[in-house]
């Protein structure tokens, strides 16, 4: 009988063994996947983040378009304003220089009357 128990004794040793490796597998395997969905966390955080930056970027260069578009428009605006003042001197030059010969005949004349 001791041998049918020693080798039952051996049996459950070796079961215990077959288990405890089981047990250390399935732990091993219960770490890599809790390191995976920790990466998976940390990639959804990140990703998260990301379209945060992303919407805030989108939002500032929307605004900055807006300003570019407003300035553009300013400098079209001034353009124009600065076409017009430019004919208008010149309109205001030929008549000055019209006016000048004209008073410059007049003195002519005066001086040919005396």
């Amino acid at each position: 009988m001791l041998k049918n128990d020693r080798e039952k004794h051996d049996w459950f040793d070796r079961e215990h063994s077959k288990f405890t490796q089981k047990i250390n597998s399935l732990k091993a395997l219960n770490d890599q996947l809790n390191s995976r969905i920790n990466d998976q966390s940390t990639a959804e955080e990140e990703l998260s983040n990301a379209n945060v930056n992303l919407e805030t970027a989108t939002s500032q260069l929307m605004t900055l378009r807006n300003d570019f578009d407003h300035l553009n428009k300013q400098c079209l605006q001034l353009e124009s304003h600065n076409t017009r003042l430019q004919t208008e001197l010149k309109q205001s030059q030929t008549a000055l220089v019209d006016c000048a010969d004209q008073e410059q005949a007049k003195f002519e004349d005066k001086v040919i009357a005396l």
